[in-house]
């Protein structure tokens, strides 16, 4: 039991002493999440997309919600008639899904006073 105890010791000491990761749980979580998405990166990259069909689409019902005059209206059609249903008037058109032009920006981490 103390042998165990020894082995799990020496490396939770190693990662302790480490400063710029700490020692708390939500740094040690962080550090384990961007070890698994190296490794996820490393065992399936990227997709070999050439058309870049989506961004071109996202791009341009982006630009064209950005029209001044642009008025379009909303209608869900109903279950159980199958009838559309008007909603009223919109703003823009939707884009289906959490679909994003640009890359999310990535925060830095810095210490500053030991902390």
């Amino acid at each position: 039991m103390k042998r165990l105890l020894v082995l799990l010791a020496i490396p939770l000491a190693f990662v302790c002493a480490d400063t710029t990761r700490g020692c708390d749980a939500d740094s040690q979580v962080a550090y384990q999440q961007e070890q698994m998405m190296r490794e996820a990166n490393a065992q399936a990259s990227l997709p070999a997309i050439s058309n870049f069909q989506e961004k071109k689409i996202a791009k341009m019902v982006l630009e064209m919600r950005d029209q001044e005059n642009l008025a379009t209206w909303v209608y869900l059609v109903n279950q159980y008639t199958g009838r559309p249903v008007f909603l009223g008037r919109a703003l823009g058109f939707g884009i289906p899904y959490a679909a994003q032009y640009s890359s999310p920006t990535k925060p830095k981490w810095a210490t500053s006073g030991g902390t």
